[in-house]
């Protein structure tokens, strides 16, 4: 049956516990969001003659550290939680994700050092590496078909979601309090996490049948005594049944040899490209510079207040990405957001070269945060969100599990050498360089999503 014929007959009761499911679990990407935020307006701070820090405000080489250390942390947590997640399962994995997260907030609340604030910042970074491990693969084993795109984008949606509430509190709470609105949101993930079954794939391949066939209940909402809901739960039990042996046909062990079929070669190349679009568009930049950018532009508005109605809108696209995901497709998203970046960033770097070369600007200083604002909105309703769901769709069945972790290696590496050293580019070449730069990048989407990339809405991602 198609997938658009599928969603006709399915309704929302049978979804509800899905929904919720991964509400709870992306309270880990509302703190990772919140403690990723953080960066941008503490700078502001740290950097000024009112630090909290006994050396002294900071300059743009430690800024750069502070900045990096957390992607120094996400390479390792993608290493740590994928051996906690394949040995202790997805529940046990998910009940500790949050721990790092929260000694990072209790951290700020009690250094008075940059090298504490830098090793703080490295426990949040393992937070986000297990995070962007454990809950993809969660949504994927546990939403259905025809709702993946829009369980997948939640992740998105709930970063911006935290790093929206890290702004407003760092423009309008004191450095010291910020740290106590954000840590409620690790400590409910972990509660609200115990209370939720293991996925239904998990459990068979622990061979735990009972449990398993009561997990795939609770997902699937089929808990009446009737035939119509027996028959539903018979089906979703086959094709768990299916993956489950599909599985076990694999074979546990994953060899390099099957990285290297050619369905594996074609799927990790768009996986790598997927993931150098995201990143080098300027979307990691933004997140952690907003404040600095705006003040570097020239612009004479508040760089506090124009980061906030950045991610504002950053948090309206995303939302708006959900309806559409599952609608008119990944490939369309990518093409249109890609060149909807390209132009934004492009009116960025002029108005930075024509403040930089000394124009008179006057009754202009709405075009940085016009520019980035519709930059950020076009990359957040198609670039960023889809490159979650991407790599769970892109990559085959049997190397999905290790090959998103070694994906998710990459992405660290990647953030590390943007966030660390975009402010020494900077300096080099200048705001409205660095920004056209992304702009070309971005283009390089428009190109790979009308060349290279297949449309996978609807395509069932657990069966071969």
């Amino acid at each position: 049956m198609s997938s658009v014929s599928s969603s006709k007959i399915i309704k929302f009761c049978h979804l509800k516990n899905q929904f919720l499911a991964v509400i709870c679990a992306n309270l880990a990407c509302v703190a990772h969001g919140g403690s990723s935020g953080w960066l941008s307006p503490a700078l502001l701070v740290l950097q000024s003659d009112s630090t909290p820090l006994i050396n002294g405000p900071i300059n743009n080489e430690m800024a750069s550290w502070l900045g990096a250390s957390a992607y120094i942390g996400g390479f390792c947590g993608n290493f740590i939680f994928m051996a906690i997640l394949r040995y202790f399962g997805r529940k046990k994995t998910f009940c500790v994700l949050a721990l790092p997260n929260l000694a990072f907030w209790i951290t700020v609340t009690i250094t008075t050092r940059i090298e504490l604030l830098c090793l703080g910042r490295f426990l949040a970074g393992l937070s986000c590496g297990g995070t962007f491990v454990c809950v993809p693969l969660f949504v994927a084993e546990i939403a259905d078909d025809h709702i993946r795109g829009v369980l997948g984008s939640f992740l998105i949606i709930s970063t911006c979601f935290g790093v929206m509430i890290s702004y407003i509190a760092g423009a309008y709470l004191t450095y010291s309090t910020t740290p106590y609105v954000i840590m409620i949101f690790p400590i409910a993930f972990t509660i609200s996490f115990l209370l939720l079954p293991e996925s239904p794939n998990d459990l068979m391949k622990q061979k735990r049948f009972d449990d398993a066939a009561k997990s795939l209940r609770f997902y699937k909402n089929c808990y009446k005594d009737t035939k119509e809901e027996n028959e539903r739960f018979l089906k979703e039990w086959d094709n768990v049944e299916l993956i489950a042996r599909q599985s076990l046909d694999r074979g546990e062990k994953v060899s390099l040899g099957d990285f290297c079929t050619q369905e594996a070669r074609i799927g990790l190349l768009k996986a790598f490209c997927i993931i150098g679009l995201n990143l080098f568009s300027g979307s990691a930049v933004l997140m952690n510079y907003a404040t600095i950018i705006f003040k570097d532009s020239g612009s004479k508005l508040d760089p506090s207040l124009s980061s906030i109605i950045m991610i504002t809108i950053q948090l309206i696209a995303t939302t708006i990405s959900t309806t559409l995901i599952d609608n008119v497709g990944r490939r369309f998203l990518l093409i249109v957001s890609s060149l909807g970046t390209s132009i934004g960033l492009s009116m960025m770097g002029a108005y930075a070269y024509l403040s930089y070369n000394k124009y008179e600007l006057d009754g202009y200083d709405w075009v940085p945060v016009t520019s980035i604002s519709f930059c950020v909105f076009m990359a957040y309703i198609g670039l960023v969100p889809l490159l979650f769901v991407l790599l769970m769709e892109v990559l085959p069945v049997k190397i999905r599990s290790l090959g998103t972790s070694y994906c998710l290696l990459l992405v660290s590496v990647f953030l590390f050498t943007i966030v660390k050293f975009y402010p020494t580019l900077a300096a080099i070449i200048h705001l409205h360089w660095c920004m056209w730069i992304f702009s070309a990048i971005s283009v390089l989407g428009v190109l790979f999503g009308l060349f290279m990339l297949e449309e996978t809405k609807g395509k069932n991602i657990n069966v071969e």
